[in-house]
């Protein structure tokens, strides 16, 4: 399901970037040459605000998903992502605080870039780009109807990557990113936090 669903996210996002002149079987081409992966990983997320007396701490969620990966060249690859993640963190105004616990359908789609730098059985890249996520669920203290449903912002993240010792995965990825939202959720407040994965290729 994750394959067919994220090949044709893959598709959509080449004729946007203006490859309309590209006929199906080249689409069909790109798509057979993805590699696919899954990862799994904590979240360390916090609702970043600009109003006035409000204090915010960072929460502990989780993140899954699975990836699509096409290799532009030996340095250069374009990862597509789909999955789960969730934004935990709490508010104090006034000494009362909220919790607010919000579940993304979250969609990353970056470059990656490897780095001319290798130890023991490690490399390493580096990698940017942005997503759009789409608010699935609201829990806590929060009602998901003052929520704003779309978020979108940006990505950057440092990465490693070894050989794995499955024979079905071909590699492993630990993997590092920071999300900023640019996305107001509610009035002066966005999202923003860490994820850390692991994540198979295969």
């Amino acid at each position: 399901m994750y394959k067919k669903i994220l090949s044709i996210f893959v598709a959509a996002v080449v004729l946007t970037l203006g490859a309309a002149s590209l006929n199906a079987n080249m689409i069909t081409d790109i798509t057979s040459e993805l590699k696919y992966g899954a990862n799994v990983g904590l979240t360390y997320g916090h609702t970043k605000t600009d109003a006035a007396g409000v204090d915010t701490t960072s929460g502990v969620g989780y993140s899954l998903g699975g990836t699509a990966t096409h290799e532009v060249n030996e340095k250069l690859n374009v990862n597509l992502g789909l999955g789960i993640n969730t934004v935990n963190s709490e508010q104090e105004v006034s000494s009362v605080k909220t919790e607010s616990k919000l579940t993304y359908l979250h969609i990353p789609l970056t470059t990656e870039y490897a780095l001319p730098y290798e130890t023991g059985n490690f490399s390493f890249s580096v990698e940017g780009g942005g997503y759009i996520a789409y608010l699935l669920s609201a829990g806590g203290d929060v009602d998901k109807d003052i929520i704003y449903d779309g978020d979108y912002g940006i990505v950057l993240g440092v990465s490693a990557k070894t050989s794995s010792p499955i024979s079905s995965i071909e590699n492993m990825k630990m993997s590092v990113n920071y999300n900023s939202g640019l996305k107001e959720i509610v009035t002066d407040t966005k999202n923003a936090g860490f994820n850390i994965s692991v994540s198979g290729q295969f």
